[in-house]
């Protein structure tokens, strides 16, 4: 499905701010780029850099690295389970630091979620699951 959309003058000013770079970072306000906003590459920094984006509305403080209190890796993990979908992806971020938040767990790594996956990944994994996805990490 695609969208075309012509924006008001005063939409289009609006979101040439600053309070917008999220959103036009995914999706250009020109007529050059065309955008996939439903997928990230499970390869790439994409979710990471998602993740850091949608954790700073969360932030009290300044982080020890930038998707805390989610380990880099689990992000990785995350996105690779759900194919890149970014609404799952969300979805499974906010469900980490509600979890982590009621079991008072200072960060979640990607080791605790293998060990916990019914809680951190909503769903058992396998070893050929994770070996797919070391394996797509390699490359990156």
């Amino acid at each position: 499905v695609s969208f075309f959309m012509t924006l008001h003058p005063h939409s289009e000013m609006l979101l040439q701010g600053m309070e917008a770079k999220d959103l036009t970072g995914i999706a250009p306000l020109d007529t050059i780029h065309r955008v996939n906003v439903m997928v990230l590459d499970r390869k790439g920094d994409q979710a990471a850099i998602l993740a850091q984006a949608y954790m700073e509305y969360y932030r009290t403080q300044e982080p020890p690295y930038p998707t805390y209190p989610l380990e880099e890796d689990l992000v990785h993990f995350l996105c690779y389970l759900e194919v890149g979908n970014i609404r799952a992806l969300l979805q499974h971020l906010y469900n980490c630091i509600e979890y982590g938040s009621m079991k008072e767990l200072e960060e979640i790594t990607l080791k605790y979620a293998l060990e916990n996956p019914q809680e951190i990944l909503g769903r058992e994994v396998n070893q050929k699951q994770i070996d797919r996805f070391q394996t797509i990490q390699n490359r990156s």
